[in-house]
C-alpha cells in the first residue's frame, strides 16, 4: 500500500507523511482480517529536524472488518524532549 496524509501532531502542528506499507494478512477470504507488516515513509516536523524531511520505518497493524481497516503503529520516543514519541496512532481506510 503506497500512501499519503497529512495529520496534526501533539503541538497543533501540521504533519504530513508519505510512505510504503506491506502487511502480511491472516483471514483473507473471511469478513474479519488480521494483518502485520511494517511501514517505510518520509515525514517532517517542526520540533524533529526543524520540518526538514526524515525517513523512518515502523511496525504496522491492522484489523479488517469487511471494507473498513483500522491501522495502528507505535511511534518509539526519538529524543529525550518531553511530549516526543511514545506514541500509540492509529488510521482508518475504507475500500470502495
Amino acid at each position: 500500500m503506497v500512501y499519503a496524509m497529512v495529520f496534526s501532531d501533539s503541538h497543533w502542528n501540521a504533519e504530513p507523511i508519505v510512505g510504503y506499507a506491506h502487511q502480511w494478512m491472516w483471514g483473507n477470504d473471511d469478513p474479519v482480517g488480521f494483518g502485520l507488516g511494517y511501514t517505510i515513509a518520509v515525514t517532517s516536523r517542526a520540533d524533529i529536524f526543524n520540518n526538514i524531511p526524515f525517513p523512518l520505518a515502523l511496525p504496522l497493524a491492522s484489523l479488517r472488518l469487511g471494507r473498513f481497516s483500522l491501522y495502528g503503529t507505535f511511534i518509539p520516543r526519538v529524543n529525550n524532549k518531553f511530549n516526543n514519541g511514545n506514541v500509540a496512532f492509529f488510521f482508518a481506510r475504507y475500500a470502495f
